[in-house]
């Protein structure tokens, strides 16, 4: 019976596999060999259900970072607003709603 070639590599590297499989287990022993085993694999590609939970926890997340308008200008951003606002009185002090004349100090 005549084999072919594919099967023929594939044979010999899965008897090349046993030989260092064999190999390892007497230089480490058995008690090695099965912490090793369960540190697992190679990594697994994710699931649907993952996938989804990933998708719908970024739309969360940029649905947090859209909703700006309710929150209040950081203090760069009020520093700002203030001297835009001062500029525009001629050099009136701004407190809240109403333009107050500067103080003289």
């Amino acid at each position: 019976m005549a084999y072919s070639s594919s099967f023929l590599l594939t044979h010999k590297r899965r008897r090349a596999g046993l030989r260092g499989g064999q190999a390892t287990l007497e230089r480490y022993g058995p008690e090695r060999m099965r912490d090793w085993g369960k540190l697992g694999g190679r990594p697994r590609l994710p699931t649907l259900a993952e996938m989804e939970s990933r998708q719908r926890s970024r739309q969360s997340n940029a649905e947090k970072r859209s909703n700006h308008g309710n929150r209040l200008p950081t203090t760069s951003l009020r520093r700002k607003l203030r001297e835009l606002l001062n500029i525009d009185t001629g050099g009136a002090v701004v407190s809240g709603t109403s333009v107050l004349p500067e103080r003289s100090e």
